[in-house]
């Protein structure tokens, strides 16, 4: 399954919390993630954007990590720092993008890009 978000934001859309819904399947063996807004910086001084996740039972991890570019994987065996490895429980899961900064003068535009992977293909 493949899902993919977008939007535009200001410096009005600063200090919020925009989530993101998505199906992980019963079966799943790998949930993917990828943020990429830009700009990055305006005026010397960056945007920042991070991301927490949440699976079908609560908290997933969160990565606050600088740069306008976030990859995240999780499975069973194994996750991205900052995110717990562990059974993918089906169910809706939330990609939550936390909006610490975006300068005014320039929209940031984001696009989120989420990919679960049943376990048979893997």
């Amino acid at each position: 399954m493949h899902y993919q978000f977008e939007a535009t934001l200001s410096h009005l859309d600063c200090k919020r919390h925009l989530p993101h819904p998505f199906t992980v399947p019963a079966d799943s063996g790998q949930v993917e993630l990828q943020l990429h807004f830009t700009p990055a910086k305006v005026h010397d001084i960056q945007n920042m954007l991070t991301l927490t996740l949440f699976d079908a039972h609560g908290f997933r991890g969160a990565g606050h990590r600088g740069g306008n570019h976030h990859a995240v994987r999780i499975t069973p065996a194994a996750a991205t720092p900052g995110y717990l490895a562990g059974a993918l429980p089906a169910g809706e899961w939330i990609a939550q993008i936390d909006t610490h900064m975006i300068m005014p003068d320039e929209p940031c535009h984001y696009q989120l890009e989420i990919s679960v992977t049943p376990a048979a293909a893997m």
